[in-house]
């Protein structure tokens, strides 16, 4: 297994680990780890080292959360941080199911009877949001994380 990508941090930086790949057309014009090494990362830059694709996180969902303060080779989470993102996406979800309610509440004259389903409706909808956010709040790792956002639908 070839190593293929490099990483760093920048000390003081809040952006998340930096991860570089040489592109196959890089690498077929004779380019080396060590020219993108050269062309990529700043003097200051700390915990620099090649890692296999496998050492990078299956997906991008929390990248501004990845963190490279561990000793191994692979690039971990900042939980606190992936929370955040989570509670993100949360409330990203929680109004795309809201809108309609609302736009309908607002734009359209509607019956008494459909004006209380609408209530209900939000009301159901801020419940269950609710929940997740308990739920993310009181995840403990990825996997715990991932699974209250697969589990509610939103990733």
């Amino acid at each position: 297994m070839t190593k293929t990508k490099i990483v760093f941090t920048i000390p003081g930086d809040d952006a998340p680990v930096k991860v570089h790949s040489l592109t196959l057309d890089a690498i077929n014009q004779g380019f080396t780890t060590a020219d993108l090494i050269s062309k990529v990362v700043p003097q200051n830059a700390i915990n620099l080292r090649e890692i296999y694709d496998t050492d990078e996180p299956e997906d991008e969902i929390f990248r501004a959360a990845w963190d490279d303060s561990n000793q191994e080779s692979f690039i971990g989470l900042n939980i606190p941080k992936a929370k955040l993102i989570a509670h993100d996406l949360r409330r990203i979800e929680r109004e795309k199911k809201l809108a309609p309610l609302d736009k309908e509440e607002i734009f359209v004259t509607t019956a008494t009877t459909r004006k209380a389903e609408i209530a209900t409706e939000k009301t159901a909808i801020l419940d269950a949001n609710a929940l997740v956010q308990t739920d993310i709040d009181a995840a403990a790792n990825e996997t715990e994380l991932r699974a209250v956002l697969t589990g509610a639908g939103i990733i």
